[in-house]
């Protein structure tokens, strides 16, 4: 399995697998753990769920949420993504890939930038479409970073202002 990560801006060097539980679910990749090493943010390596806004996403994330709340988790982390999130292959105290899971259900896109030589990941995103499982039986479900290329304009500048008026109103203008 190739372990490249798309936006990747460093590689992890704690403690690489961790026992840990997840304590709120942000969406269908994504969620806060809580482990010996306190608190932190997991971005499921090789899939990529609905955006908040798009359709499915609250499928999704109510899937995850079901799948990885209240049970024991394994988190092997790969690198930190941008945003400070840990990036991990993630599998259930019974053994159950859940990023995998994901995507054979149809609740996650197999995030092929990401994951380019899982094939477990390829299989499973056919078989879901072959029998039209979860967002595979709407017909041209959007891929969430279609969605997020789509949305990007308007996000990016907003939050672009957010930043700097924060900024000028704690006394730092940005420049």
């Amino acid at each position: 399995m190739s372990l490249r990560i798309y936006r990747r801006v460093k590689e992890w060097t704690g403690e690489r697998r961790v026992e840990c539980r997840a304590v709120r679910v942000y969406d269908g990749d994504g969620f806060l753990a809580v482990g010996d090493s306190g608190r932190f943010s997991v971005r499921i390596w090789g899939i990529d769920a609905p955006e908040l806004g798009q359709e499915f996403f609250v499928e999704s994330k109510m899937a995850l949420h079901a799948m990885v709340r209240g049970v024991g988790l394994w988190c092997t982390a790969v690198c930190v993504d941008i945003y400070g999130r840990r990036v991990c292959v993630v599998q259930t105290s019974a053994g159950v890939d859940v990023g995998l899971a994901m995507v054979r259900m149809g609740f996650a896109w197999w995030y092929r930038s990401s994951a380019v030589r899982a094939v477990e990941l390829r299989d499973a995103e056919k078989v879901a479409r072959a029998g039209g499982f979860g967002f595979w039986a709407i017909a041209g479900a959007e891929r969430p970073w279609v969605y997020r290329r789509r949305n990007r304009g308007t996000a990016d500048q907003t939050c672009g202002l957010r930043r700097t008026a924060n900024r000028r109103k704690n006394g730092r203008d940005g420049s």
